[in-house]
């Protein structure tokens, strides 16, 4: 009997099927995150017309650390504006936010190079029961910014006392603290249990604190603390450092706290 011979096509075929290992997995798209939006609008009180030139920043932050500069999570430029009220939204991955964290919303106003209207009060959002949207209303920039004394600036200054009574480290093992940024005119610091922030400015001479924002832990062995220590921040009117040594006064002369600097 003849037998016939594999055509060159089958031959191919049965070589690279033998040579082909089993099909390659198909490789994973990465996975997108789930972005989410936080709205609000930008305006002044000023009557003041925005030129062509305006450009509107607007930006996301985590103030949760009282001994550390704040995070910028989100940020959105405008450029053109038109006039306020400026809407904005900025685009943030929710994935990274933390409940117990304080976040917060700030706007700057430019003309060209020009800082002309800053935000000089803390607006909470997100966490704490604030929500997805702020409308910010800020102040003219040669009010907004501070024109504090550098001594004061920069430095992590950590609480002595209030109204003359010592204070000791808690059970965190840490006293209560402050610092003032100069790169942004925040705020920041350590409470007795909580962590606070809020912009700062000068005014008449003055320095003014804005509303301050604080996490929410609950620490009933320095609640009492943390109350006198707050209530006694924005009753501050004035300051004096002397010797390493910040002291704060009411409008009265009455001396409410004393810090040393820790750096």
């Amino acid at each position: 009997m003849r037998l016939l011979k594999p055509s060159l096509a089958a031959v191919l075929w049965a070589a690279l099927a033998a040579c082909s290992g089993p099909p390659e997995e198909p490789t994973a798209m990465p996975k997108i995150p789930d972005w989410r939006s936080l709205t609000g609008s930008v305006a002044y009180r000023e009557r003041i017309m925005l030129s062509p030139a305006a450009t509107v920043v607007i930006r996301l932050e985590d103030v949760s650390l009282a001994d550390a500069s704040s995070t910028l999570l989100a940020e959105q430029t405008i450029e053109t504006p038109g006039q306020v009220p400026v809407a904005f939204e900025l685009i943030y991955n929710p994935k990274i936010i933390n409940p117990r964290s304080t976040y917060v919303v700030r706007a700057t106003i430019y003309e060209g190079s020009e800082m002309r209207f800053v935000t000089d009060t803390a607006y909470p959002v997100l966490t704490q029961g604030t929500g997805k949207n702020a409308d910010l209303m800020l102040v003219a920039a040669d009010r907004g910014q501070a024109k504090v004394g550098s001594q004061l600036l920069d430095t992590q200054w950590q609480l002595v006392s209030i109204n003359g009574e010592v204070i000791l480290a808690g059970p965190t093992g840490k006293k209560p603290s402050i610092r003032l940024s100069s790169a942004d005119n925040t705020v920041g610091g350590f409470a007795g249990c909580n962590n606070f922030s809020a912009e700062y400015s000068e005014e008449d001479g003055k320095l003014v604190i804005g509303e301050i924002a604080m996490t929410m832990m609950a620490c009933m062995e320095t609640m009492e603390l943390e109350s006198n220590y707050v209530a006694s921040l924005r009753a501050s009117d004035a300051f004096k450092i002397q010797e390493r040594q910040l002291r704060t006064y009411t409008a009265d002369g009455e001396e409410l706290l004393i810090f040393e600097a820790q750096n």
